[in-house]
């Protein structure tokens, strides 16, 4: 591994390239983070969940076009790490049947009319699910492979996962160095390069793992920085990796001879 950023100090892995915090913060630390923002969840977004409605819809709205579905009417979604909720509500709205894992917003979702879960293995086992997002969570999470394949075990065949996560190869990252704002955040363990996460999803069972330009439109930035904004999504040096990722579908042919 070789240092990466100073002050906080993050390294970055030879082999897969990750890029990660030393030393990560205890268990104990973390939950106290976590304990403490949840207090006030909306004045505490940094660590609850900075995704707002319209974003959230704009990516409902690609995944729908991605996925080849004209609604998720009829499909189990599951949003891990929910946050203030922001996409189960982009998903619920296009017909999707909601569940939603975040430890420490249980209670706020529950409130807001979700089925929430404090951890996935709090969901019966027998409910499988058609689709799993999971926005800005990968790096929050000390062992996110493991996550991934908990994940990957959840989902009928076939089924999807669309990961977003801050991309430390953006511009702003390259400008900002270790005063980047994701990485002075202190709940961000880790982050992926575009190429790393494309190598953990497919080492966590996944299939047509794809990144994916969407112009996603910021609706409270003014004119000339959604422009911007535009443009660097549209180079890929935006401050979000997206990847899209499916579970393999058992081989038809080999299920025709089979029967």
């Amino acid at each position: 591994m070789q240092s990466f950023w100073r002050n906080p100090d993050f390294f970055r892995c030879d082999a897969c390239g990750a890029i990660f915090r030393d030393p990560f913060p205890s268990e104990e630390a973390l939950k106290d983070l976590y304990e403490r923002s949840w207090v006030a969840p909306e004045a505490s977004r940094a660590e609850t969940g900075a995704t707002d409605s319209g974003v959230a819809d704009a990516i409902a709205g690609y995944l729908l076009r991605s996925t080849d579905s004209p609604s998720f009417a009829g499909k189990r979604i599951l949003d891990f790490g929910g946050g203030l909720g922001a996409m189960a509500a982009a998903l619920r709205r296009r017909g999707a049947d909601v569940f939603v894992v975040e430890p420490f917003g249980v209670d706020y979702l529950t409130g807001r009319g979700f089925k929430a879960y404090r951890f996935l293995e709090d969901i019966p086992a027998e409910f499988t699910f058609d689709g799993i997002t999971s926005l800005e969570v990968v790096e929050h999470l000390p062992d996110p492979t493991a996550a991934l394949r908990q994940l990957s075990a959840r989902l009928t065949p076939g089924g999807w996962l669309f990961v977003t996560t801050p991309n430390p190869e953006g511009l702003n990252a390259a400008v900002s160095g270790s005063s980047w704002r994701e990485a002075e955040k202190p709940g961000h363990l880790l982050f992926f390069p575009a190429p790393t996460l494309k190598l953990a999803l497919e080492r966590s069972g996944f299939e047509q793992v794809e990144r994916k330009r969407w112009p996603i439109r910021f609706p409270n930035a003014p004119v000339i920085k959604r422009a911007i904004h535009f443009l660097l999504q549209a180079a890929m040096v935006d401050g979000s990796v997206r990847m899209l990722a499916r579970k393999p579908a058992p081989d038809q042919g080999a299920s025709a001879l089979a029967s």
